[in-house]
């Protein structure tokens, strides 16, 4: 009698190798092709831990054929996410000393057959270091399927991925070409997206994440890219232009809270006949030590135009953080205003957080932005109404 053990811990590469040619020679023990061809890809990965391979390293080199479920989160456009099936089909090493490999593949959507037509066709070069460009042309997306409701897309992704492990691989969009050009022209850098793989029996993956998670004590490289001017983040998760700095004042009553949602971000300006109101639609991350933020901001009256800030940021453990808008363009009351605006903020619960800025109006008159102030409620989840009561300030200020 012939007993098969289904698939568990792998010591060895080539212990693995072994099992599935046994397998194979006895008729697999009944698994499918599926099966079998997952078996193999389990086998010829390197599966050894992240954390023994390189603490440092940002990504892993593996042969990653097969099919993939990728979650676009497309920030510039607000809360707007594509999933698509992106699969490897072609893996070609190198033989020179840096390694790396050509990679070839296409896109599909999820829900249709392995073999449909692709979407589209891609050819990348995937380094050493687990890193790739992977550039989609242009495409369109009809609008029965488009993340925009009864709406045609037509865009270009250029993703930069890293493989994270052997199922698993995310990214974001840093290049200023990748961009929508219907239903808008818009950018679409500070888009971020996640990849799993499919199971051994096409076992759609659930949960996908949007962004990279973080290792160790550090964020992943590149976090701040899609910040249009985005300069260093660092200790107090300050985003933007190094030159623009917010107020340097400690904001009491803080705390790290999830504030995963949308907000309507109010903003009082001395010299100014009326607030500014601003949505706010952010992304709570928390790592063991570490928190992070993603968001968005755009002016509450053009609630589908282009984003006037993509940011991603750290939370210090007292629920501060850095938001910079070197390139603020808006229409306050009666006046265009220009400005770079800087924002010190920190979260006082799940459904609020405050704070103050800094900065300068160039147009229509110049002004000083010292002096400004901000509060954020929460709104439902696609709201674009404006709440009864809004704050413009901590409490006590």
């Amino acid at each position: 009698m012939r007993t098969c053990t289904r698939r568990g811990s792998i010591p060895t590469a080539g212990f693995a190798c072994g099992l599935v040619a046994l397998a194979l020679a006895f008729g697999a023990c009944g698994e499918s092709d599926a099966e079998v061809a997952f078996d193999e890809f389990l086998a010829r990965a390197d599966r050894t831990p992240r954390e023994i391979v390189d603490p440092d390293a940002p990504g892993i080199f593996a042969d990653i054929r097969g099919a993939y479920l990728m979650n676009i989160f497309i920030r510039p456009l607000g809360e707007v996410y594509l999933e698509l099936r992106i699969t490897f089909t072609d893996f070609e090493p190198h033989t020179d000393d840096d390694g790396g490999a050509t990679i070839r593949g296409h896109f599909t959507f999820p829900d249709e057959p392995g073999d449909a037509a692709p979407l589209a066709e891609f050819e990348s070069e995937y380094h050493a270091d687990g890193t790739m460009v992977v550039r989609s042309g242009y495409v369109r997306i009809d609008p029965e399927r488009s993340p925009i409701e009864d709406t045609a897309v037509e865009t270009e992704f250029i993703l930069d991925v890293t493989v994270i492990s052997p199922t698993e691989m995310c990214g974001l969009i840093t290049d200023p070409d990748s961009t929508t050009v219907l239903p808008l022209v818009l950018q679409l850098r500070g888009t971020s997206f996640a990849a799993q793989r499919y199971g051994p029996d096409g076992e759609v993956p659930v949960d996908v994440p949007t962004q990279c998670p973080f290792y160790g004590d550090e964020p992943d490289a590149g976090l701040d890219a899609g910040t249009p001017d985005a300069g260093d983040v660092g200790d107090g998760g300050v985003a933007g232009d190094a030159g623009l700095q917010p107020p340097d004042v400690v904001l009491a009553g803080g705390t790290r809270a999830d504030v995963t949602g949308r907000f309507w971000f109010h903003v009082e300006i001395p010299g100014l006949p009326a607030a500014l109101d601003l949505l706010a639609d952010m992304t709570y991350h928390a790592f063991d030590d570490l928190a992070a933020l993603d968001g968005s901001l755009r002016v509450a009256s053009e609630p589908a135009g282009p984003a006037a800030s993509v940011f991603s940021v750290l939370v210090d453990e007292d629920g501060g953080f850095t938001v910079v808008i070197p390139d603020l363009a808006v229409t306050v009351g009666p006046f265009d205003i220009a400005a770079e605006l800087a924002l010190r903020a920190a979260i006082m619960n799940e459904d609020f957080f405050c704070g103050v800025g800094a900065g300068s109006v160039f147009e229509p008159f110049p002004l000083p932005l010292e002096g400004t102030t901000f509060g954020a409620v929460r709104i439902p989840a696609g709201s674009v109404a404006k709440p009864e009561t809004v704050s413009s300030a901590c409490p006590g200020d």
